[in-house]
């Protein structure tokens, strides 16, 4: 990563069509099987059996469907940040280089580590 960092053109994904964007997500968040978890461990402590549950479980719902909108806004907005930025050659080059020297630093670890626990090199 650190020899080759800045060498390698950097090719442009080609735009992806959004025509069926909206049936693959809900296909996805529909065969989740974590948001079915989410559901039946989280809302039943917020459901008051007195009151009519469709009522609240829809209020629930909506909820639920606005924080993820917004925190799914805030994703978009800042990974569009990141694409303009990681574009920029320079950046990419030092972005690059410093996964080299983590890939380094990690070897060393690694390495530090083998040789005390073999009690020194031999």
């Amino acid at each position: 990563a650190w020899r080759h960092a800045g060498t390698r053109p950097h090719r442009e994904a080609p735009p992806a069509s959004s025509r069926h964007a909206l049936r693959d997500s809900l296909a996805v968040s529909l065969s989740n099987p974590k948001s079915l978890v989410y559901v039946v461990a989280l809302l039943p402590p917020f459901v008051d059996p007195g009151q009519p549950v469709a009522t609240q479980l829809a209020v629930l719902a909506a909820i639920a469907i606005a924080l993820d909108l917004a925190v799914g806004a805030v994703y978009v907005l800042a990974g569009g940040g990141l694409s303009a930025t990681m574009n920029r050659p320079a950046v990419r080059l030092w972005f690059e280089r410093a996964i080299g020297a983590v890939f380094l630093l990690l070897a060393a670890a690694i390495l530090a580590d083998l040789v005390r626990r073999s009690g020194g090199v031999g």
